[in-house]
């Protein structure tokens, strides 16, 4: 899904609440970077690899699909 599909899918999924309502009612998280990782306990370097992993995974099913891919996708 593009960056404007989750855009217009988020807010039809939330009642077609605003962009404001929806960034600032604590929908969208964005102070929880993809770049961090995840913030589970434990061996940090093996969850975030194996989060790495699971999001090229997804990328690499996409593409798989016959679908485009780009940055957007990470």
């Amino acid at each position: 899904m593009s960056g404007g599909g989750w855009l217009v899918g988020s807010i039809m999924l939330n009642n077609f609440s605003t962009v404001e309502a929806l960034r600032d009612g604590g929908t969208w998280q964005f102070a929880n970077s993809i770049f961090r990782g995840p913030k589970e306990s434990g061996v940090s370097l093996f969850n975030t690899a194996s989060y790495w992993t699971d999001i090229v995974d997804q990328i690499r099913d996409k593409r798989n699909a016959g679908y485009e891919t780009s940055l957007t996708d990470m």
